[in-house]
C-alpha cells in the first residue's frame, strides 16, 4: 500500500518515504511473498461530484510514483524500479522454493532461497539502530530498517535505505492569459468566464420561515445554496452575525460585500462563526 487516506482540503498531503516503501516491498519477498499490489502506483483525479465525501479534494494521488498528471515522481519511481530489478535477479530461486529464515542477531534476519545451484538471499535489519553482521563468511553493514538483496548470496545489489536515483521536483509553468468573454474560440483552446452575481437568481428563489436541509434542497446537484435575509433599521449599528451550519464552508455577504467566511473539517462537518458587521440606515441585505 502506498497510502490509505483521502486528501482533505486544508490538511497535510499524505507522504510515505520511498525508503520505507522499498523496505516493505523487499521484506514482503524476503518472507516468501509472491505477488505485490500497489495501491496506488499511478495517481488520478476525481472529476465532477465523485470525490466521495465532505472536504475531500479532487486529487486521488497518495504520493504515488506517477502522480495524477502522469508525471514521474522522483526519487520514488526510480528507487522502486531498482527494487524490482533486484528481485527479478532472484527470480529462479524465488519461484523454485521457499525461504529458510535464520537470525543473525536481535531483529536481524537472513532469508535464504536455495535449491541446488540456484540461490538468493535477503538480509533484513528491522531494528531502529544500524548493525554489522557476518553471513556466509562475509561481513555486512545493515542500516536500521533495511533490507539488502543478494541474488548470489554474496553480492548486495540493492540497499533499500540507500537511494541512487536523482531527486526531481515537478513544477508547472504559468502563463498570463487574456480575459475572454464568451464561448471557446474556433481552435477549442480559448478560455471563457462569467461574472456570477452575489445572491439568489429569481428563477431559483423561494421563501421559507425556517432553514432547510441542504442536500434535499439542492437535490445533490450542487454544493452551493444561498440563504438571503433583509432587515430595515432606523439607524446604523454595529453587531455580530452568528452562524451555525452543518455545511462544509460558508461565506457571508452584507450589502454585497464579503463580511467573513468559515470552514469545517473532515472530522467535524460543521461551521460556527461570529462575524462583526456594520449595518446601515435603511434596508440591509445579508447573503450566506
Amino acid at each position: 500500500m502506498l497510502g490509505t487516506e483521502f486528501v482533505s482540503f486544508g490538511d497535510v498531503v499524505p507522504h510515505r518515504p520511498v525508503e520505507d516503501l522499498a523496505f516493505a516491498v523487499a521484506r514482503f519477498y524476503q518472507r516468501g511473498g509472491t505477488f505485490q499490489n500497489y495501491y496506488m502506483f499511478h495517481g488520478g483525479t476525481n472529476f465532477g461530484r465523485t470525490t466521495g465525501g465532505p472536504f475531500i479534494s479532487t486529487s486521488y494521488d497518495f504520493d504515488t510514483p506517477i502522480d495524477e498528471y502522469g508525471i514521474i515522481r522522483q526519487p520514488k519511481w526510480d528507487h522502486l524500479k531498482n527494487v524490482h530489478k533486484a528481485i527479478k535477479l532472484c527470480e529462479k530461486a524465488l519461484l523454485a522454493t521457499g525461504p529458510t529464515i535464520t537470525y543473525l542477531g536481535p531483529n536481524i534476519e537472513a532469508a535464504v532461497y536455495n535449491i541446488g545451484a540456484v540461490s538468493a538471499a535477503f538480509l533484513a535489519n528491522i531494528a531502529k539502530t544500524d548493525a554489522k553482521v557476518s553471513f556466509n563468511g562475509n561481513s555486512y553493514h545493515l542500516p536500521a530498517w533495511y533490507v539488502s538483496t543478494l541474488p548470489d548470496c554474496k553480492s548486495v545489489v540493492l540497499n533499500t535505505a540507500k537511494i541512487n536515483s536523482a531527486s526531481m521536483i515537478s513544477s508547472f509553468t504559468t502563463e498570463s492569459l487574456k480575459e475572454e468573454v464568451g464561448s471557446l474560440d474556433d481552435s477549442g483552446s480559448g478560455w471563457s468566464w462569467i461574472s456570477e452575481p452575489i445572491g439568489i437568481s429569481k428563477a431559483h428563489s423561494f421563501s421559507k420561515f425556517w432553514l432547510l436541509e441542504q442536500i434535499n434542497t439542492t437535490a445533490d446537484r450542487s454544493d452551493y445554496l444561498w440563504y438571503s435575509s433583509s432587515i430595515d433599521l432606523d439607524a446604523a449599528t454595529e453587531t455580530v452575525l452568528h452562524i451555525e451550519s452543518l455545511g462544509h464552508a460558508l461565506h457571508a455577504f452584507v450589502n454585497g460585500k464579503l463580511a467573513g467566511s468559515g470552514t469545517g473539517n473532515h472530522e467535524k462537518v460543521s461551521v460556527k462563526v461570529d462575524i462583526p458587521i456594520t449595518l446601515v440606515y435603511g434596508k440591509n441585505t445579508i447573503f450566506t
